[in-house]
């Protein structure tokens, strides 16, 4: 199966991933069983979404990244292969 990397970006931690389309999106993943990474630029609030992603069933891995960095962005690229291979 190829490695699929889909990035969605929104707003603020605490409108994207702990009630909005974000997290919306996460728990669709893990629904269908798909690998998910949630990442934020706060490590706290990826690892909660990440976590309830597991609860579901599904692979779950939190980065902290600051998607302003296009060095942080290529880094997490990195971690998400490595991880999941």
């Amino acid at each position: 199966m190829p490695f699929v990397f889909s990035f969605i970006k929104g707003g603020t931690p605490e409108a994207v991933f702990e009630r909005g389309i974000g997290a919306a999106l996460a728990h669709a993943c893990a629904e269908r069983k798909m690998r998910v990474v949630v990442a934020d630029v706060e490590a706290a609030a990826a690892e909660e979404v990440a976590a309830a992603v597991r609860q579901r069933g599904a692979e779950a891995m939190a980065c902290a990244v600051d998607v302003r960095s296009r060095a942080a962005v290529d880094d997490l690229a990195k971690q998400v292969g490595a991880h999941f291979g």
